[in-house]
């Protein structure tokens, strides 16, 4: 059965192709030349006369993925039969025409047999990928697209494409796929910056109504440094209220003080008088003792009453020591009472008493000792 390859170059197109230059391009042993092509060409034949292979070649030239060729590899593009030595590449030549000025470009792809490396080259000069491409697009003629390229079984395969499929082909052959990603990338930069836009906003509110709540604290805090403020001068008028008492208190305390000192000074003089007066009475008592034992000694004519005075002289003895132990006593509560003058006065008054009255008791002795003397 007998099929075609058909290639069309509309009015609107940059250019076309002349001629093609094959060498060891998949069937195509050698080199041959295809061409020339004109505005419509069709290549007829039976199947398996390389009609395909045309299309692969000017494919291949063009820079399609290799998937589009109908070859699992790159390599399987280099002519290789059996009983033949293989080829160390395979080359295509697209001679390609200018509509404007009738410039011609030759673009030249090869193919390495042993790594599948590619080599390019425009008008016989190596260049790089990225420059033959460049050089493709210049002419508009898309590789990544395809936009200049019909393979068989694509209008049928068309046909039954859905409109999300059709849309996705239609931005392929314009170019717009190749931006896909970048429009992705930048549709989610944007959603990004959009809630970044709403955080901020809610941040934004937020911190105006932070703003307010803190003009609120202000006020507030002002208010109430203003009353600490006042409290504070209250407090210092009352401080110094306090010390005018105290200075005051302690005026009329030292006034007070200046009598309790006049007071312990009469004290300290009226005992100084009882001591005096306790320590007269100790001379006259043991003066009194002194002549009890002279008495004692002259009298020994009469048993009896030697007996009886040395009786009394005893009672004597112990009466004079009680008293010369009260003395001591009221001098040692004295003594005392200089300490607490203040709250012993009507103590020292009654002490004097005590006094006056063990005076009065000795007096009373003396005067009895001097009759029993007598007699």
């Amino acid at each position: 059965m007998a099929s075609t390859v058909g290639t069309v170059v509309s009015r609107g197109s940059p250019g076309h192709i002349e001629g093609l230059e094959l060498v060891d391009f998949k069937s195509y042993k050698g080199k041959h030349y295809v061409g020339p092509f004109r505005d419509f060409t069709c290549i007829i034949g039976p199947n398996g006369s390389g009609k395909s292979n045309i299309m692969d070649a000017i494919s291949f030239v063009l820079g399609v993925k290799t998937i589009s060729l109908r070859a699992a590899n790159m390599k399987e593009l280099v002519y290789n039969v059996e009983e033949d030595t293989i080829p160390k590449r395979a080359t295509v030549s697209m001679h390609f025409v200018a509509k404007d000025d009738d410039r011609k470009t030759v673009f030249t792809r090869s193919v390495l047999a042993t790594t599948g490396a590619f080599e390019y080259a425009v008008d016989g000069a190596a260049v790089s990928w990225a420059k033959y491409e460049r050089t493709l697009k210049s002419f508009n003629i898309l590789s990544s697209t395809r936009n200049c390229l019909i393979f068989q079984g694509e209008v049928e395969t068309m046909a039954h494409k859905g409109p999300k499929e059709l849309t996705e082909m239609i931005e392929m052959v314009a170019g717009s796929l190749e931006l896909k990603k970048d429009y992705e990338e930048k549709l989610k930069a944007y959603k990004t910056a959009a809630e970044k836009l709403r955080v901020t906003g809610a941040q934004k509110r937020g911190a105006g109504v932070e703003h307010g709540i803190m003009k609120m604290h202000k006020a507030e805090a002002q208010r109430y440094y203003a009353l600490m403020n006042d409290l504070s001068v209250l407090k210092t008028e009352h401080a110094m209220l306090q010390f005018y008492h105290i200075e005051t208190a302690l005026f009329k305390a030292k006034g007070m003080q200046d009598v309790a000192m006049a007071h312990v000074k009469e004290r300290e003089a009226a005992n100084a008088a009882v001591e005096d007066a306790a320590r007269k009475l100790k001379e006259r008592i043991a003066q009194l003792h002194k002549d009890s034992l002279k008495a004692m000694k002259t009298e020994r004519e009469t048993q009896h009453k030697l007996m009886a005075r040395r009786r009394a002289a005893a009672q004597n003895e112990v009466e004079t020591r009680t008293l010369l132990a009260k003395a001591e006593k009221i001098k040692a509560q004295l003594a005392a009472a200089e300490k607490v003058a203040q709250s012993s006065s009507s103590r020292l008054e009654q002490l004097s008493k005590d006094l006056a009255e063990q005076q009065n008791i000795l007096d009373g002795l003396e005067k009895k000792w001097t009759a029993e003397d007598q007699q």
